[in-house]
């Protein structure tokens, strides 16, 4: 998850990224962000909506595996593919093997093949996973059939 997206969670009770966060806490998804977005998250909720603070610190604590932020050597081989301030969040998705990217800010982030995940947008993804449901649930129902 980028910083956008975890700051929405922890503020709104009702949106896409919140659900995902709430889906990451009965451990059907598992929520990954690099030190460098949880850093990015606090500071902003810090400035811009201080009472979402307790709630942020918890769902980091109990939802959000928060793992290193990738080595510069490492980043520099994902140049090209986001915005100059997003490649090392880009990296640290690809190096821990996320098959999506979650953000509000798409238009930062242009993988090419070398970063085999998908970027999209909270809400997107809610409807992915939706989607995927309903076909699990429908070949269910045709194999009982």
């Amino acid at each position: 998850m980028d910083a956008d997206a975890l700051v929405a969670g922890a503020f709104s009770t009702s949106g896409a990224s919140h659900l995902i966060l709430r889906l990451g806490e009965l451990s059907i998804l598992e929520c990954v962000a690099p030190v460098q977005v949880r850093e990015e998250a606090e500071r902003n909720l810090r400035y811009k909506l201080p009472e979402a603070l307790g709630t942020f610190h918890r769902l980091v604590e109990q939802v959000i595996r928060i793992v290193p932020d990738p080595p510069a050597e490492i980043v520099a081989r994902f140049a090209g593919q986001a915005h100059p301030e997003d490649v090392s969040i880009l990296t640290s998705a690809v190096l821990n093997e996320c098959q999506y990217l979650l953000t509000f800010n798409t238009r930062h982030y242009f993988p090419t093949k070398d970063a085999p995940l998908v970027v999209l947008t909270p809400a997107k993804f809610m409807q992915r996973l939706r989607q995927a449901i309903s076909r699990l649930t429908q070949a269910e129902s045709g194999e009982q059939a």
